[in-house]
């Protein structure tokens, strides 16, 4: 094993924070996280990856400056900011061509990649400033209009 240099801070959260470094991410555990919590989490995400699924590959488990840190390929995408700027008009845009038929399925694209950035946000105890929380029903903030026959 290489000793692992961390690089840029690109996540922080309440059990872990998580950096880059060169080819890897490197998710470092709060100094109170108990070992056996951290090789679940590696054994867990390993057996994923044993699935096919196209998820980041664990390179390796180690501690560092005292504090066990889970080592993964780095995959790069959209940042949280590209992502909360998607709008359904652009995924529209993108999808030209797309049958009016199947152009309401493109209108959920928003909503869930907020919803999914939310979820990601609860489930590590972060906050992604500009984020609100989802509508959990499709309805809500409609008002309540009775129809006429």
């Amino acid at each position: 094993m290489n000793e692992i240099k961390l690089g840029k801070k690109i996540s922080e959260g309440k059990t872990v924070d998580v950096y880059e470094s060169g080819d890897l991410a490197v998710k470092v555990f709060k100094p109170d996280a108990p070992k056996t919590v951290v090789f679940y989490e590696a054994f867990m995400d390993s057996k994923v990856e044993e699935t096919g699924l196209n998820v980041p590959k664990i390179k390796e488990v180690e501690l560092i400056d005292g504090k066990w840190a889970i080592a993964t390929e780095l995959i790069k995408g959209k940042t949280i900011d590209e992502a909360l700027k998607l709008t359904n008009r652009a995924v529209m845009e993108a999808l030209d061509g797309l049958p009016p038929v199947k152009i309401h399925c493109s209108l959920l694209a928003e909503e869930a990649i907020h919803a999914a950035l939310w979820d990601y946000a609860e489930k590590h105890h972060i906050k992604i400033e500009g984020l609100s929380k989802p509508k959990s029903d499709i309805h809500e903030g409609e008002e309540d209009t009775e129809e006429e026959y």
